[in-house]
């Protein structure tokens, strides 16, 4: 059974192995980020609900909780050239995931929506996949 920091690190691995596009990704935690000022960019983050349910009770190695969390992304594409490439971003990120078992980490449907113009000057996407595994303790 996964543990949440192993689940994270799966995740991540994945997407670090499987995203293609080639625009540059902020990363949590991430102070080295520079945002460029012409081209698309992508914000990753892997949070966990704050609550998770114990499915199953028992002496120390039995005891099984249900963990819960999101892949959250934001796309950036910059103002005035359509929002395509926002649209290909998001549909590529969702793909990674959408639907697919990483070890014993299920990955749900994902959502994806136009936020529009930020105070910076960018044009926003922001998207969603939950994910759920179990962990024993």
């Amino acid at each position: 059974m996964t543990t949440r920091t192993e689940a994270k690190d799966i995740l991540l691995k994945e997407f670090l192995s499987s995203y293609q596009l080639g625009y540059p990704v902020a990363y949590e935690n991430n102070e080295d980020f520079t945002k460029p000022t012409d081209s698309p960019w992508i914000r990753f983050i892997i949070k966990y609900n704050p609550h998770s349910s114990q499915v199953a009770f028992g002496e120390e190695g039995r005891r099984k909780f249900e963990r819960l969390g999101i892949i959250a992304y934001q796309v950036y594409i910059p103002l005035n050239v359509g929002s395509y490439n926002g649209n290909v971003a998001c549909d590529h990120i969702n793909d990674i995931f959408e639907g697919n078992r990483f070890t014993d980490i299920y990955c749900e449907g994902g959502n994806w929506s136009e936020q529009g113009v930020t105070n910076d000057e960018w044009f926003q996407f922001n998207g969603t996949i939950f994910f759920n595994f179990d962990e024993i303790k």
